[in-house]
């Protein structure tokens, strides 16, 4: 690390592990920075400049309900804007960053939004009086020629990709820095998949800035209609990030467990069954919960680890008993193995001999030697 990374490095927490966290990420800047501060300031001054009646209070009800046409358009304007707010909040929550460089593309970010909220607006504005066929929103103006069309689509592209870039350089800034703020696994891989994230709405973007001088005049809704890809896509790589998430925390469980670090792990584990059990993947919950139970025997709760164990096998019945599931040995009979272990401990003999016989019998079936060497663990501490 050069001097400035090490001047960040000594800002962060001595012990990481008693930081708060959310969804498992340690959260290193709590504290309300002058930055931050700033930050939302400038997004409140945005929202204010998108009120529903945009010149002045309706004083008559004719005034007021011309203003509640532009409601539709307020509020999406307001859903996209907290977007970019939670982006950087997340951001400044979990690194708490707060150096030359991320001050500046901060400072980008709040130049950019000020001026996004004018095509921002346009835009939603036409899309709602184009839905509505003309009862709520705003048309673009009669006398609007095709180059203003294209300019206007263009200039919300631009703002989109700029804005949405920004928030990935500050991402990209963090992972920069991943050493000097001691990212564990889990954190690198979730700040790698909001690199990933914001790239979306970036190509989205840019998709769009071509079709604004590439489409026929006639065509050139699509340049805005191409922004909903973003809900498939964005779905898309929440699932995949989950998947590789829960793959991961489950892994970095079972190095703790070796590692000797049994609290942390179990923290990992509980993390890993409940995005398996969001993802509804069987494998994924297979591994977490045969992680936790080691580490719950490791800690010596042999009752909680006997019961997990227990229906890990029960899981694993018919076809499911000898399937390997991309693992070094076969569950079942690693399952087996630690279980008549955590029976021995508890004086369950009878139950314990039980569980070793058919963990030596699945041996003699398939002849792996991973496998083999957990079932005569079991029969040696039973012996």
């Amino acid at each position: 690390m050069n001097e400035h990374q090490q001047e960040i490095a000594f800002s962060v927490p001595a012990n990481l592990d008693d930081l708060p966290r959310l969804r498992g990420f340690r959260l290193r800047g709590m504290e309300m920075t002058r930055l931050e501060t700033f930050i939302d300031a400038a997004f409140a001054f945005a929202i204010s400049m998108l009120v529903i009646a945009a010149q002045q209070i309706p004083d008559n009800i004719q005034a007021l309900l011309a203003a509640f046409k532009n409601v539709p358009t307020f509020i999406c304007s307001i859903a996209v804007l907290g977007i970019y707010w939670r982006g950087h909040w997340l951001w400044s929550r979990r690194y708490g960053l707060e150096d030359g460089v991320s001050i500046l593309i901060s400072w980008m970010m709040i130049v950019t939004m000020l001026i996004f909220i004018y095509p921002l607006k346009a835009i939603f504005g036409a899309m709602w009086n184009f839905l509505s066929n003309g009862q709520v929103g705003q048309p673009f103006s009669l006398h609007t020629t095709e180059a203003q069309a294209r300019t206007i689509f263009a200039i919300y592209a631009l703002g989109l990709i700029a804005i949405s870039a920004e928030i990935l350089l500050l991402n990209l800034r963090a992972w920069q820095l991943r050493e000097a703020l001691r990212l564990n696994a889990r954190e690198r891989l979730m700040t790698h998949g909001e690199l990933t994230g914001w790239s979306i709405p970036v190509s989205v973007g840019i998709v769009s800035l071509v079709f604004s001088f590439t489409l026929p005049i006639e065509e050139i809704a699509w340049c805005g209609w191409v922004y909903f890809l973003m809900a498939i896509l964005v779905r898309v790589h929440r699932f995949l990030h989950k998947r590789r998430l829960a793959a991961t925390t489950s892994q970095l469980a079972g190095a703790l467990w070796l590692a000797g670090k049994h609290e942390a792990g179990l923290r990992s584990a509980e993390q890993a069954i409940r995005l398996a059990d969001e993802l509804d993947d069987f494998v994924l919950r297979l591994s977490a919960r045969f992680n936790r139970a080691n580490l719950l025997h490791a800690i010596g709760a042999l009752r909680e680890a006997t019961d997990l164990y227990t229906a890990i096998l029960d899981s694993l019945g018919g076809e499911l008993e000898l399937t390997r599931f991309g693992w070094p040995g076969i569950p079942s009979i690693l399952a087996r193995g630690l279980l008549t272990w955590s029976l021995v401990l508890l004086g369950e003999f009878d139950r314990a001999r039980q569980i070793k016989d058919r963990a030596l019998k699945l041996v003699d079936r398939i002849r792996d030697p991973y496998s083999t060497v957990y079932a005569y663990i079991g029969e040696g501490l039973y012996q």
